[in-house]
């Protein structure tokens, strides 16, 4: 066989076969994709009267609210401690810089998101620059803004539960 006739036969070996063209692969059967894993959870209303279940979901509202209060109140005293744009390049890096195709809401347990980092900004400019220290954002200020910022916004969202209505839907 020529040298010329077997890098032809490397770099085509479908077009050997006759069934198919030049430059097409073989068709490919794909798999069925498995990666997803069921798991199969009781109620965690179950046996309990819709009145009961109405007195819980405002009770986890009251807790929520209370923790909105808190960590926004130490949230807005907190941010004057540290310079601004330190703590925003901390959250835009470490928070909003992924790969390609990567989905944090998908991939992390409690992500920082566009939102979070949006609404920590909007917090920080409600204030002149004047009136914050020049202290840059360390390590363990990250962290502890961070939960802060996840703190407020779950808090935010779920406080609304204690209107619970047991005549609504």
């Amino acid at each position: 066989m020529t040298k010329k006739k077997r890098k032809k036969e490397k770099i085509f070996p479908q077009a050997n076969n006759k069934n198919q063209s030049r430059g097409f692969g073989t068709r490919r059967v794909e798999k069925e994709f498995t990666g997803f894993t069921y798991h199969k959870m009781s109620s965690p209303f179950e046996g309990m009267t819709e009145d009961e279940r109405v007195e819980l979901i405002k009770k986890l509202g009251e807790n929520f609210g209370q923790q909105f209060e808190v960590s926004f109140e130490t949230l807005q005293k907190q941010i004057f401690q540290v310079e601004p744009c330190s703590l925003l390049s901390f959250f835009a890096y470490y928070d909003l810089t992924t790969s390609p195709g990567i989905n944090r809401e998908w991939t992390e347990k409690n992500p920082i998101l566009q939102h979070h980092v949006e609404f920590l900004q909007g917090l920080l400019l409600q204030h002149s620059q004047d009136s914050f220290d020049f202290r840059s954002a360390l390590p363990q200020d990250f962290v502890e803004f961070r939960q802060l910022v996840q703190d407020v916004t779950r808090g935010f969202q779920m406080k609304p539960l204690s209107l619970a209505d047991p005549s609504k839907p």
